[in-house]
């Protein structure tokens, strides 16, 4: 993209396809990188929990996640209390 950009005239449509590829290739490893960041943080905190009396584990459940770099899916575990 980069070196097409280059090797033509520069236009308004070029600049603008060039920024669109700039950021998806800025954002795209952010966005990932943040994904990996908050899983992690995640995991070191339900590894932490201990659970209340009476409460079970539901599971893990997806959960989207929405930031400045784009969306990605978490996975958290949610804890159940029968008589509450």
């Amino acid at each position: 993209m980069i070196s097409n950009f280059e090797a033509n005239p520069a236009s308004g449509q070029s600049v603008a396809d060039l920024e669109v590829f700039l950021r998806t290739a800025i954002f795209k490893p952010a966005n990932q990188l943040m994904g990996v960041l908050l899983q992690q943080a995640i995991e070191r905190i339900e590894s932490a929990y201990v659970p209340k009396d009476g409460e079970v584990r539901k599971g893990k459940v997806p959960l989207l996640v929405t930031g400045i770099f784009g969306s990605f899916t978490l996975h958290r575990c949610y804890y159940h209390h029968a008589g509450k």
